[in-house]
């Protein structure tokens, strides 16, 4: 993949990891559930599958003392199209998304 992700808030940004220059039109902007009381709800955790096919990312609030996640994005990558050189890969959505919040292992 020769890319590093980082994610802010919601959205995940790609960065060539040899150069560290930001991948442009590859950031995953991810739907956030409406806020409720004083957390916002955010990016909380990702991580990559061992063959780089897939990413999964939770979303939820991030509070002092624990994390309450709402729902797991389930992210495949895709070759991309046009002609750049380094011919980077993107990730798009796959269904939708899974809601944890009523699930009661989490």
């Amino acid at each position: 993949m020769n890319c590093i992700l980082v994610s802010n808030y919601n959205e995940i940004q790609m960065y060539d990891s040899k150069s560290w220059q930001e991948v442009k039109d590859r950031t995953i902007k991810v739907k956030l559930m409406e806020d409720k009381g004083r957390y916002k709800n955010q990016i909380i955790a990702m991580a990559l599958c061992p063959y780089e096919k897939y990413l999964g990312v939770i979303t939820g609030q991030n509070q002092i003392t624990e994390q309450k996640p709402n729902k797991l994005w389930i992210y495949k990558m895709s070759q991309s199209e046009g002609s750049d050189a380094d011919n980077y890969e993107s990730f798009s959505l796959r269904g939708e998304p899974h809601l944890l919040r009523d699930n009661p292992q989490f």
